[in-house]
């Protein structure tokens, strides 16, 4: 932009050979000085524009091309799927669980039962009873009147 303009002035010079008009007064009609002006603004635009170009080609330097990008993905997501299918084999089958459970719950019940039967004998000689009252007779249970023997049930 600036080239053009200093190319349009030029180009007035010498169409005016030199001499100012009216019209055509640039600032305080110093051509010579307008040149001048903008050939300095030139230079500094110049300038300017090589320092940025050089900040730009330093950062472009330090920046990942397309093809490092692409592979830091694909690596990213093999990683990301490894951990997903780690992630599944870490729980168990719900299924399997079930039956496992299932399996557990039997073995106890079965057990609890076989304790009930081993002291089923045993129950009927002994009362046991949470609150007792004492009537004029024999000790019995506040709840049920059944006969108790011993407290502490021996």
């Amino acid at each position: 932009m600036l080239k053009k303009l200093m190319a349009r002035i030029q180009d007035k010079m010498k169409d005016s050979g030199g001499k100012r008009t009216p019209t055509e007064n640039v600032g305080n009609g110093d051509y010579d000085a307008a040149i001048k002006q903008l050939q300095s603004d030139l230079h500094n635009h110049t300038q300017n524009t090589g320092k940025q170009f050089n900040n730009v080609s330093i950062e472009l330097e330090d920046k990942a091309s397309k093809k490092d990008l692409l592979d830091l993905e694909a690596k990213l997501l093999d990683k990301l799927n490894e951990l997903l299918g780690d992630l599944g084999n870490r729980f168990a089958d719900k299924d399997a669980m079930r039956k496992k459970i299932f399996n557990l719950e039997k073995n106890i019940k079965n057990l609890y039962d076989l304790m009930m039967a081993a002291n089923k004998g045993e129950k009927d000689n002994q009362d046991d009873a949470m609150f007792t009252r004492k009537p004029l007779g024999p000790v019995s249970c506040a709840s049920c009147d059944k006969g108790i023997v011993n407290l502490i049930g021996q």
